[in-house]
């Protein structure tokens, strides 16, 4: 697991789960990131630095480009697991000055493209339009009222749904590059899916 983490911080990014219900495994690469750190820090406080200097440049490199949230998101929390062990270098009383620079650069705010949810958002929505019709079949499955049961029947306005699906997401990356992350908008607020009533439908 070490030796291929370190030799992925020599490859280009290919995020290519776009549009597809996948994800990484990123139980594992965060364990490969956690001892190649580990075992920088372990062969003296030079290797350390160098290796976390690597380490967040490429994670950098990774949250501007990709395509995916999954992608995304892994991304941020190793850059996170990163500031960690920067921030704890820097509470130290005895840091070597020579280390402030570099330290300090490391953890300079991300930029727009690093903070943009766009492309992500963007491969949720197709996600999202690939995988319609399977999920309303799954919910036709299910045990439901008879309110429910007639609105699974009548023929909803695919085409209507989806362009709610693109306002969801165009709202959410909106306020994402305003940095509202904490206050992103509600999924249930732009699209009432699954159709529970005939009130539902219509609304739909």
């Amino acid at each position: 697991a070490l030796s291929r983490y370190q030799q992925w911080h020599r490859l280009s990014l290919e995020d290519w789960g776009y549009g597809q219900e996948i994800s990484p495994p990123c139980a594992a690469i965060t364990f490969a990131q956690h001892l190649y750190l580990a075992e920088g820090f372990a062969q003296g406080t030079d290797v350390g630095v160098d290796r976390i200097e690597t380490d967040m440049e490429a994670w950098r490199i990774v949250l501007s480009q990709a395509r995916t949230l999954p992608v995304k998101t892994l991304a941020l929390q190793a850059l996170n697991d990163d500031i960690a062990v920067v921030s704890g270098l820097l509470v130290q009383p005895d840091v070597d000055g020579t280390y402030l620079g570099r330290l300090a650069k490391m953890v300079r705010p991300l930029d727009q493209s690093e903070l943009s949810l766009r492309w992500p958002m963007q491969s949720e929505l197709v996600s999202a339009a690939k995988t319609f019709d399977a999920k309303l079949k799954a919910e036709k499955g299910e045990e439901q009222t008879v309110l429910a049961a007639i609105a699974s029947v009548l023929p909803l306005p695919e085409q209507r749904r989806l362009n709610r699906y693109a306002d969801y997401y165009e709202a959410s990356y909106r306020a994402a590059d305003e940095g509202r992350h904490v206050a992103l908008p509600k999924w249930s607020a732009h699209i009432n899916f699954p159709a529970k009533t005939v009130v539902d439908h219509f609304s739909n």
